[in-house]
């Protein structure tokens, strides 16, 4: 993130040079000072950084809740003097705003929409800010660039997106406006928990769908339609699943974090979770796990080599034969983008 400082302000003592992305990581980390809760003193908030994003994790859950999080207006913190005293030397954003202003700001220099979880149960709230885009065409390039060849990077032109958002997205571009029931029904979905929190939550933390009654968010009466942003994203995955069928049958959108496994399971064989995290330069178990290779297995593009004992130590994971062929597909697709 930050870069060494080239020139301070000397009236202001501010940096002239602020980096791209400088505003959505000062709110991020602002809001782990404003939002901890300071009497649990068995832990205490921390940023990491990975290769594919930064992860802001405090102890202290959300007043709001997560349906809540993105609404206009004011809410309830859990340290009022700290976030006015931040406010008043402008060091993080208006009550209300923050969280739509790290949308906003982080999709316009090209990465997807910040997510954010509020783990109730566990009374900890998590920000991921994603940066996948530089990481995938550096794996990219050196998969398929001959040594000394100079690099070109092609970034996608849309955010990526879940399946289960892109699946929401191809429903909801068919049928119009849609309910959490309607939506379960259309899918032949059980748990509306699962549907809100996997298909329409980071839909519209994406700002992908919309609330067809805003104002109202918990209105019984509540449905969600496309946002221009979906329009556009739905469009253009379809126009891409079509150019793909005609070489290689219907393939299922992935997630860039998805396609780095892919490629790293293609060239190392069988990897268990310690060494892919070890092959991708990533540390957090949890993160490796529910961003790569759960959504991997649950698109059966990777499979257990010990099926029988998913939660072994020595389990390790490796391509499937739709695996196999969705890799080749889209390494192919890569060098055909790098010569055009």
């Amino acid at each position: 993130m930050p870069k060494t400082f080239r020139d301070i302000d000397p009236a202001t003592l501010a940096r002239r040079d602020a980096p791209a992305g400088f505003r959505v990581f000062r709110e991020a980390a602002m809001n782990l000072l404003i939002h901890q809760d300071y009497g649990d003193h068995s832990r205490k908030a921390v940023i990491q950084f990975f290769t594919d994003g930064i992860q802001f994790w405090n102890p202290g859950d959300s007043f709001s809740g997560n349906e809540r999080l993105l609404e206009p207006g004011e809410k309830e913190v859990r340290n009022p003097a700290i976030a006015m005293a931040l406010r008043r030397i402008e060091m993080c954003e208006q009550a209300g705003t923050g969280l739509r202003m790290m949308r906003r700001e982080w999709q316009a220099l090209g990465h997807a929409a910040p997510t954010h979880r509020d783990d109730q149960a566990r009374k900890a709230f998590e920000t991921f800010l994603p940066d996948t885009m530089s990481r995938m065409a550096w794996m990219g390039e050196r998969a398929t660039a001959p040594e000394g060849a100079p690099h070109h990077n092609t970034p996608p032109v849309t955010p990526p997106a879940t399946p289960p958002v892109a699946m929401l997205l191809d429903l909801l571009a068919k049928a119009g406006e849609l309910g959490n029931a309607e939506i379960r029904k259309q899918m032949q979905l059980k748990d509306r928990v699962h549907v809100r929190e996997h298909y329409i939550e980071p839909a519209l933390a994406q700002a992908l769908i919309e609330y067809t009654l805003p104002d109202k968010p918990r209105s019984r009466s509540q449905k969600y339609r496309l946002t221009e942003a979906g329009q556009r994203l739905q469009a253009a995955m379809s126009k891409r699943h079509g150019e793909s069928a005609a070489v290689l049958h219907v393939t299922p959108p992935v997630t860039p974090p998805v396609a780095m496994l892919l490629d790293l399971l293609a060239k190392a064989g069988e990897l268990g979770n310690a060494e892919i995290r070890e092959q991708m330069q990533l540390r957090d178990r949890v993160h490796v796990r529910e961003h790569y290779i759960e959504p991997a297995l649950a698109q059966a593009l990777i499979e257990y080599t010990l099926p029988e004992q998913p939660r072994s130590r020595l389990q390790k994971y490796r391509l499937t034969e739709a695996g196999q062929r969705l890799q080749a597909a889209m390494k192919q697709r890569h060098k055909e983008l790098n010569h055009e």
